[in-house]
């Protein structure tokens, strides 16, 4: 668990349903921010404008921007890695032959096509994230996470005795995958997002055997 000295942690936890309600619409009021392309220009005066909730209002929730960024991205967190572990569980059930169709259909279409998990506003979280002095950590242990997922399904894609890829190649097939997905979010237009999948589906597919 990320530990700091900044306050990140929301100030009021939601445990009405009415406060998780509104909790819930000010963390998806800022991803629409952000997925529009604000990113650092996001101010805590923005989001309760948009919400169309009052500043004091926010701030019973968020002490600062940072700590509504931080929630936001725990949040996007959860989510992904959770559809990773049902992916997993999955694959652990399938017959091998069958592991890396759906290893494809998984990452690009479940978690690839869904808004919850892959918008654009999640990747300009992540962007605005790793520039921050105080939010930077988070998204380094979320990345690792991250790789750490996809490193076990890949494992249970290739043939059985199939040595395993150097550090340099599992970062690579991740950065393949990860490049997926960005440009799948930032892709609006469905025939060209349809595109993008079976383009995406091509590539990694190739990087699941570049250790072979």
């Amino acid at each position: 668990m990320f530990k700091s000295d900044f306050p990140l942690s929301p100030r009021k936890t939601a445990k009405q349903e009415r406060s998780r309600r509104k909790a819930e619409h000010i963390l998806d009021t800022t991803l629409a921010l952000l997925a529009e392309g604000q990113g650092d220009r996001v101010t805590t005066k923005m989001i309760a404008q948009r919400a169309e909730i009052s500043i004091g209002n926010l701030y019973q929730f968020y002490p600062n921007k940072e700590a509504l960024f931080y929630d936001l991205f725990q949040r996007w967190m959860e989510r992904v890695i959770a559809a990773l572990n049902r992916l997993e569980d999955t694959l652990h059930a399938a017959d091998p032959a069958e592991r890396v169709p759906l290893f494809l259909a998984g990452i690009l279409n479940d978690i690839g096509g869904d808004a919850e998990l892959n918008g654009a506003g999640h990747w300009a979280l992540r962007s605005v994230m790793e520039r921050s002095p105080e939010l930077s950590q988070v998204s380094l242990q979320h990345n690792e996470r991250f790789l750490s997922s996809l490193d076990a399904l890949r494992y249970l894609c290739v043939a059985e005795g199939t040595s395993d890829p150097a550090p340099e190649i599992k970062l690579l097939q991740s950065q393949i995958t990860a490049a997926c997905l960005y440009v799948m979010s930032t892709t609006q237009d469905k025939f060209r997002r349809d595109n993008v999948r079976e383009q995406s589906k091509k590539l990694m597919l190739q990087s699941l055997f570049l250790n072979e």
